[in-house]
């Protein structure tokens, strides 16, 4: 008994032709769009924390002198890759220069414990290295990267210091333990000790405490400042 054979249906085949026609359109256009470009030029800015030669380096297996729109794409989400970038953009400017313009991220203290980090103003943690123009930031000790609360505390706190004269010259490390904070004062050493749960009140204790007594503090005639206590400052 011969076998019948089966018929596919007209709709099926319409939807196939249709399907692959799709297919053969966009990858024309993505081909025909994808422009070759001659770079003599590469014009990099917004880079602070990574130099120029290092950002040659991350792109440097990208043949250039074959450049189109595809690579552009992947120079861009190579440089989004590393931990010092927040945000790349990446064009070709008429007639023959790349542009590259980065976004990196802002150090607002150095988190120490076992290892070094970068604590930025947006409260991510970033992989420490040494940059010369951040090397006298103030230091954050006594935490770890998962105590998000303190941290939020310590931005906070660096915020208000950042805007106080007297604060800003002189506080080299915030220092927690435990229920509390021990704030280290820049060259002399001074220790002062703040309630962790009313630090806020107290840094503006401690600011109008340096103004009247900066040429004490600089001629070191403290050890430690004590501000636990609600109407009084003792002095070691």
């Amino acid at each position: 008994m011969r076998k019948k054979k089966r018929n596919i249906p007209f709709g099926s085949i319409i939807i196939l032709i249709m399907l692959l026609g799709s297919y053969l359109f966009f990858n024309f256009q993505f081909q025909f769009n994808d422009r070759s470009y001659i770079i003599d030029k590469i014009d990099i800015s917004g880079n602070y924390l990574i130099s120029q030669e290092e950002i040659l380096t991350i792109i440097t297996d990208i043949k250039l002198d074959t450049l189109n729109d595809s690579k552009i794409k992947m120079i861009h989400n190579t440089l989004k890759s590393n931990s010092f970038i927040k945000e790349v953009w990446v064009k070709v400017s008429h007639p023959s220069t790349l542009i590259i313009r980065l976004s990196e991220f802002e150090p607002e203290a150095i988190l120490l414990g076992k290892k070094k980090h970068y604590l930025a103003a947006d409260g991510n943690i970033y992989p420490y290295r040494f940059l010369d123009d951040y090397k006298e930031i103030p230091i954050v000790s006594g935490i770890k990267v998962n105590q998000k609360d303190e941290l939020q505390k310590s931005l906070a706190m660096l915020k208000i210091i950042r805007n106080k004269p007297a604060l800003l010259h002189l506080v080299s490390e915030i220092c927690w333990n435990g229920e509390q904070l021990d704030i280290i004062l820049t060259q002399s050493g001074i220790k002062v000790e703040i309630p962790g749960n009313n630090w806020h009140e107290k840094i503006f204790l401690l600011d109008r405490f340096l103004q009247r007594n900066y040429s004490k503090i600089k001629e070191k005639k403290y050890r430690k400042i004590n501000l636990h206590y609600k109407d009084k400052i003792i002095c070691s």
